[in-house]
């Protein structure tokens, strides 16, 4: 098979097409209810069983990138991906559609997969720009997400939502099989077993302990096993890596700047993220009382789409000439004031402005945070280190979702919820502007990443 030039096409798909299907799967939940004959507590794991999977995914797939082949576990995770999507898209019952969104969830391992074959694929000048084109593909992947899903839910079928994502992962898949070298691989070690699964272990009890938070109390029985069971499988999750000759996440790493930040930004990130395009519609359709279509709604997103489109290449091509902290700390910036404007003014065209702005600043941030990493760590770790920073981010926007519908759910207090994150982001944006640059280890950290 004749090798294309480029991988960002390739990788650039793969990223797309996990993005587009995480909106296309929210509009289906009411009609899953009624199709299935089910309630509320059994489709909440359409949505739980994908973001559990994808947590561990990331961390888990991207380390073993780093080791074993980065195209070779992006082909395993967009696979899983498609047969997940087509799963859940012939589903005759709502454990099938389930069992299809966990398959699903191992997609989340395309983004830091893909963010270390930029850096290990790409010319140095080009990375800045490549970084910034792949994040942004989360966030447009998501707000055309809202529009789509509306016409597809129209016109066709909610089967359509799954099947969509599908065909854009086979195109990927072919892609990545023609642009993207299997690399070198490290067989010197033994794959981390026992880390990997501690490590998924650790992500489902704290994102169960979220969720039984939300829907029993915060000091119920259950939720309080979860969330001190998480605790404990933490502190063995890292003294078995510091113990491992070859970990699957070397956790020293992740005391070292820029990291701590980076994770940081990430969840604060997540969490906003998830209320612009999770919960906004949410508030719009109830408490709001606008009475907007499904198609209506996601037409208050194009805006979003457009700014988002925009801003990725030139936020790529500022992190990568200016330095990828003041891109972080101009996103952060952004977003923050954006959360401002619906918090004040309950109207269509508040809410409007306020997803541009927010796009644009989600946009900037998650272009900024990978070029962060890879370009002061070591390139052998991209992989693993970018995918705990997707961690970061999966985890605040299930956090982030579930006090948004407390609040919401509570009373409305959507305003609340955007309160809440602005304090959240101007935390971030305080530590942000204080982190010492990194600027000085860039030159070096590329010229790595090309060897």
């Amino acid at each position: 098979m004749t090798r294309l030039r480029s991988p960002l096409v390739a990788v650039m798909a793969a990223c797309l097409s996990y993005a587009l299907l995480q909106s296309l799967a929210l509009p289906t939940l009411p009609t899953m209810e009624r199709r299935f004959d089910v309630g509320t507590g059994a489709t909440v794991w359409i949505v739980l069983a994908f973001v559990l999977t994808s947590c561990s995914a990331s961390p888990i797939l991207g380390g073993l990138g780093d080791r074993v082949g980065r195209r070779r576990m992006l082909e395993v995770s967009l696979v899983a991906f498609v047969v997940g999507s087509l799963v859940s898209g012939f589903a005759g019952s709502i454990s099938m559609v389930i069992v299809g969104r966990a398959l699903q969830g191992l997609g989340g391992a395309v983004f830091p997969l893909a963010f270390s074959v930029i850096g290990h694929e790409l010319p140095a000048r080009r990375v800045g720009v490549a970084l910034g084109l792949v994040s942004s593909s989360f966030s447009v992947g998501g707000v055309v997400g809202m529009p789509l899903g509306g016409v597809i839910m129209e016109g066709l079928s909610w089967r359509w939502c799954y099947f969509v994502p599908a065909g854009l992962a086979c195109c990927a898949l072919v892609l990545v099989r023609m642009s993207i070298g299997q690399g070198e691989t490290d067989r010197r070690h033994r794959v981390d077993l026992l880390g990997g699964a501690l490590l998924a272990l650790w992500l489902t009890l704290l994102l169960l302990g979220m969720t039984a938070g939300g829907r029993a109390g915060w000091w119920s029985v259950p939720t309080v096993s979860l969330l001190v069971g998480a605790g404990i499988v933490l502190v063995t999750w890292m003294l078995v890596e510091l113990r491992a000759r070859a970990p699957l996440i070397d956790v020293r790493l992740l005391a070292r700047a820029p990291v701590p930040m980076a994770s940081f930004a990430a969840f604060a990130m997540g969490w906003v993220q998830i209320g612009v395009i999770g919960l906004l519609p949410i508030h719009l359709g109830a408490a709001a009382g606008l009475d907007l279509t499904p198609t209506q709604t996601g037409l208050l997103f194009v805006p979003g789409f457009v700014v988002a489109m925009i801003a990725a290449p030139l936020g790529g091509a500022l992190g990568a000439r200016r330095g990828y902290r003041r891109l972080l700390v101009v996103g952060l910036a952004s977003a923050g004031s954006a959360l401002v404007l619906p918090a004040l003014v309950d109207t269509p065209w508040a809410f409007g402005v306020f997803i541009g702005f927010a796009m644009v600043g989600v946009t900037l941030a998650f272009s900024a945070l990978p070029g962060l990493l890879v370009t002061a760590l070591p390139s052998e770790v991209a992989g693993g280190v970018t995918g705990m920073n997707t961690t970061f981010r999966n985890v605040g926007g299930a956090i982030g979702a579930q006090v948004g519908a407390t609040l919401i759910g509570g009373g409305g207090d959507f305003a609340g919820y955007l309160w809440v994150s602005a304090v959240l982001l101007g935390l971030t944006l305080a530590i942000a502007a204080v982190l010492p640059s990194c600027d000085g280890q860039r030159a070096t950290s590329l010229i790595q990443l090309n060897n």
